[in-house]
């Protein structure tokens, strides 16, 4: 199906999986390495980003991963067989 996205589709797709990705290896491998108390007094903070990330890649899924519609002139247009 990902072969069937127009270009800018895929690329916001993807983009918004990189930004994902590099948050989630951030905050696991990086941050806690200079700050062990990570995310400490900010864990509101931390949560509140965890859930907008989440929310916008369920967003961009549906939003990116969708089909186009066929327009009516397309949809109208018989096929036809060929003959030998």
């Amino acid at each position: 199906m990902l072969a069937a996205l127009s270009t800018g589709y895929k690329l916001g797709l993807g983009l918004s999986g990189l930004a994902f990705v590099l948050f989630a290896l951030t905050t696991s491998m990086v941050l806690p390495r200079y700050n062990a108390d990570f995310p400490g007094r900010r864990k509101p903070l931390y949560i509140f980003f965890c859930l907008a990330f989440f929310a916008w890649m369920i967003f961009a899924v549906v939003f990116f991963g969708r089909e186009h519609k066929e327009s009516k002139h397309e949809a109208a247009a018989p096929v036809v067989a060929a003959r030998r």
